[in-house]
Parts: structure tokens; sequence; C-alpha cells
């Protein structure tokens, strides 16, 4: 099943990158290049071949490992692959961890204290956390910590192995934007979930035999509210990336993500289409790992499995 998934994908990437418009030639000679040169281009880069052919080439080089070379620059993807995720997978699993650090006692409070002043107020403020693009969030961010206070810096990285303490003040303000807006989301979801348990009639049993309403949910609710919280944190990878795209950006951040937005003005095929073949594969492993948690948080699923 993952494997035809993959294969899917490959197909829809190769294919939508054709019927875009954009010539990989075009942007290697510029635009005053002669057809003449334009045709020699093509023929180099082998894009006047069958697209059948072409899609081939690429996909035996992924199943022997090869994630091909770049269409403008020659540099292979794999060679490229290490430093911007370097950038990319601290600033990834930074957000979700600081995300998951605000949202999980500011949800939970809010269902636990549910239509009290502290519920609405965290309501008001995750309303207006989802609202904001993480884009926007990181230009404020620049103009209040680098412009005005000139204690952050603006843009750039610093690479780990000359300066670790300068790597990670390059991270902390694209960090924050990511991990402001999917907190925000997080903690409506956290206090969703708490107070569907809250509804259970297994949580008023707890209560009716002494127990308060936080430490009911601690001591039996907690696992059920973790499920949809799960469901949300693997979705949420593929969305993150989409927002580490353009946090990336606004922060000429040289991670995986700009390389695929710049790969993608560029019309560089190959690492597009070996880009977008990671982040599908990637999916794949993340919902694999979904079901492996499903089954460690409620034993219905082991049951389910081994019945089926």
């Amino acid at each position: 099943m993952g494997f035809a998934s993959l294969l899917g994908a490959s197909i829809l990437v190769f294919v939508a990158l054709r019927i875009l418009p954009g010539d990989p030639a075009a942007v290697l000679l510029g635009p005053e290049a002669t057809s003449e040169n334009l045709a020699a281009m093509r023929e180099r880069l082998g894009l006047n071949v069958p697209l059948v052919v072409q899609y081939w080439t690429w996909l035996a080089g992924i199943l022997r490992g090869d994630l091909g070379s770049s269409m403008i620059s020659g540099n292979r993807l794999v060679d490229e692959l290490g430093p911007r995720l370097a950038v990319t997978v601290p600033l990834g699993v930074g957000a979700i961890f600081a995300s998951q650090v605000v949202a999980l006692p500011l949800g939970s409070l809010a269902a636990l204290r549910h239509r009290r002043p502290v519920d609405v107020a965290v309501s008001a403020a995750t309303q207006l956390g989802v609202a904001m693009p993480a884009f926007w969030l990181g230009i404020m961010l620049i103009a209040v910590f680098s412009v005005r206070l000139k204690i952050m810096p603006a843009g750039g990285f610093v690479r780990w192995s000359e300066d670790a303490w300068g790597a990670v003040r390059s991270l902390i303000l694209p960090l924050t934007a990511l991990a402001c807006v999917y907190g925000a989301v997080y903690t409506r979801y956290v206090r969703a979930s708490i107070l569907e348990v809250l509804r259970e009639d297994y949580i008023r049993t707890a209560i009716s035999w002494g127990l308060s309403r936080r430490d009911a949910v601690i001591r039996h609710g907690l696992r059920n509210a973790a499920i949809p919280i799960v469901t949300l944190l693997a979705l949420s990878l593929v969305a993150l990336l989409g927002g580490a795209i353009v946090v990336e950006s606004a922060f000429t951040l040289p991670g995986v993500g700009l390389l695929l937005l710049q790969s993608l003005g560029r019309r560089d095929y190959t690492f597009v289409q070996s880009l977008s073949l990671l982040v599908a594969a990637s999916v794949i492993l993340t919902n694999l790992l979904t079901d492996l948690v499903y089954a460690v948080l409620d034993p219905r699923v082991r049951t389910g499995a081994a019945d089926g």
C-alpha cells in the first residue's frame, strides 16, 4: 500500500511539473536565448525524449538510491540535503515541541475551567493565533526584535559547526513564528479532546467516587484524549513543511523548504520531483508510526488487529 502511494505520488508530481509553464532550458540560457540554443539545451537536458522515458529514467535512479542532480546547477541532491536538513529538522522539531509545551497545559486548563474567564481568555488567544499566518508573524517578529530592538538576527543562518549558539539564535524567531501558529491550533484540539472526555460516563463515575475533575482526567482520560491529538500531530507534519517553506523564505534560512521553493521557481524538475517524493515517503512513514502509537494508546486497536 505504501509503495503504491509513493508510485502514485511520483506520477502526479511528474505530470504536474510538465503541465506548469516554464522551461529549465530557458532558465539556464536566459531570456535572450535563440530557439536553436534552447533546442540544443533541451536536448542536453534530456527534455526531448518521450515523457515515459524521462519518468522511468528518474524513477530507476530513485530505486537505485540516486536522488538525481540539479538540472540548473548540476549539484547532487544528496549533497544538498545534509546542510539543508540541519536547518529544517531543528526548526520543525523545535516548533512542534514548543507548541506542545504551550498547548497541553493551556488546552487542559481551558477544558477544566470550561466557560470560565480562563477558558474565554485561552479561546480568544488561540483564535487570534489561528488567524495569523506564520509568514506575517515572522515579519512582525523581525520588525520588533531585529529592526527595533536589534537583539536577534533578521535572517540567514550560521552553520552549527561554525557557531552553535549563533545557529540557535538564527532559529529562535522563525521557530517562534511557527510555534505560535501551530500552538494555537494544538491548544484548541487539546481543549476539545478533553472536553469530549469529560462528558464520558467513566469520567463521571470516577468523579462520583470522589476524584476531582483534574485527577479523573489524568488517571482515566488522558489516553483517550491523546488519540485525536496524535492524529493532528501526524497531519500537521505536512502542513508544517508548508509553513517552513514560507518561514524559511521570510528569514532566508537555507533549509529544505527554501530549496523546494527555489527549485520550483527555476523549474528544476529533478530536485522538485525527488524532494516531493521524499515528503510523500515521510508522510507514509508518519502514518505508520501514528498507527503504532494508536495501538499503545488504545488497546482496542490491538484487539481489532488481532481479531482481523
